[in-house]
């Protein structure tokens, strides 16, 4: 039966916009050469109702319940099937997409997410069959929504801070689509671009997108040489370049190595990078590269987060050889007033992130299959949520 796209739930007329995925076979597609570009995926419509599938199984809907503003102090997160927008000020949590038919399982949920700064974009990585993903943009106060591209061996889709541009990975085994990937996502049926080339069958993680710069012209990424991965920075208009680990580095391009690494985060000031030994700065106008700190024996790095205006910086830890639930330390470093432990248990994550301001350092906190936290280790700020349905305390 056709769904309607538009639904009125009171007089103020919230509007929610149905998107479905009709999961046809795709058409053939030659094979690109190594410099050829990638056409995006056919783009569904939002406003009209949709043709019926030929079964049930052969369609997946994308709901969006769009906000009147993002606020400033904000934060997405996803299970359950749906992503919730928290903000983080008021404390309270707004669904902003429901994936129809993911609803009734922690594990069928978004695969990966990203977002621009201010909140107004977001691009959503989820398996539409188990042989097919699809990446889709979502404008939460608008409520566009846009499948970017399809294809089985999508991974970490990350959006500039001004969302405008779109980065991805394929880890495939074929060298003509192995690699990261790049996309306009303003222009509606643009092309996306091989950036740093794949090698397929090559030891070491694969290549994969880490941070955009500040400005969304140049990619922080993860190269794999079969020592141990590489942070570079990539200029994203300079052309296809690929890694070369047995010789000079990069060849074609314009892209630098910057040092071992394996995740790197770039807001204002330095590029962040750490392995599990160290956190670096490395400062892009002089080449230069400051060790931060390296952790005691018996301890290894999982993040680390600088604070905006400031030279101080957040570190994650936990024991070399930590298993699930183990403890996690997080640490305040940098500042005049030496290093200062914020907190250390089983219980917090080890995903960190600070306000726009750099008054809060926010982290999430383990609870039950219904209900979620974020928790603020340095300010007064912090909210339970609902994962599934209902309000805190009552989660359903």
């Amino acid at each position: 039966m056709p769904m309607r796209t538009v639904v009125a739930l009171t007089a103020a007329a919230l509007v929610v916009a149905l998107v479905v995925l009709t999961l046809a076979p795709a058409p053939p597609v030659a094979e690109p050469s190594p410099s050829a570009t990638e056409a995006a995926a056919a783009t569904p419509s939002v406003g009209a109702s949709p043709s019926a599938s030929p079964t049930p199984a052969a369609r997946r809907a994308i709901t969006v319940i769009p906000v009147s503003a993002v606020p400033s102090d904000h934060r997405y997160t996803f299970g359950w099937g749906r992503v919730l927008l928290l903000d983080l000020e008021a404390r309270r949590a707004r669904e902003v997409v429901r994936l129809d038919d993911l609803a009734q399982s922690p594990d069928q949920v978004v695969d990966a997410m990203s977002a621009s700064r201010d909140g107004k974009t977001l691009v959503l990585l989820f398996s539409v069959t188990p042989e097919r993903r699809a990446i889709v943009l979502v404008r939460p106060v608008t409520g566009e929504t846009r499948t970017l591209v399809e294809g089985p061996d999508l991974e970490g889709p990350l959006l500039s801070d001004d969302g405008a541009r779109l980065a991805f990975a394929r880890r495939s085994d074929d060298a003509a689509r192995s690699g990261i990937w790049v996309l306009d996502v303003t222009a509606a049926g643009a092309a996306a671009g091989r950036l740093v080339a794949g090698e397929p069958g090559r030891g070491g993680p694969p290549a994969s997108p880490l941070s955009w710069s500040p400005d969304g012209r140049s990619l922080v990424v993860r190269v794999g040489p079969a020592d141990g991965p590489l942070v570079a920075i990539v200029d994203a208009a300079a052309g296809e370049t690929r890694f070369d680990a047995g010789g000079p580095g990069f060849a074609g391009g314009r892209a630098v190595v910057v040092g071992p690494g394996s995740g790197a985060r770039w807001r204002d000031g330095p590029l962040l990078t750490w392995t599990t030994v160290r956190v670096a700065a490395y400062d892009v106008a002089s080449g230069a590269t400051r060790v931060l700190y390296e952790p005691p024996a018996g301890r290894r790095i999982v993040g680390a987060a600088a604070r905006p205006g400031s030279s101080e910086y957040a570190v994650v830890e936990r024991e070399l050889a930590a298993g699930p639930g183990s403890p996690i330390a997080i640490s305040l470093r940098g500042g005049a007033a030496g290093p200062r432990l914020l907190a250390e248990n089983g219980f917090i994550g080890a995903d960190l992130w600070w306000s726009a301001d750099g008054a809060h350092l926010y982290t999430t906190v383990g609870g039950d299959d219904s209900t979620g936290a974020v928790r603020d280790l340095i300010g007064q700020g912090g909210m339970p949520y609902c994962l599934r349905g209902g309000e805190p305390p009552s989660c359903t």
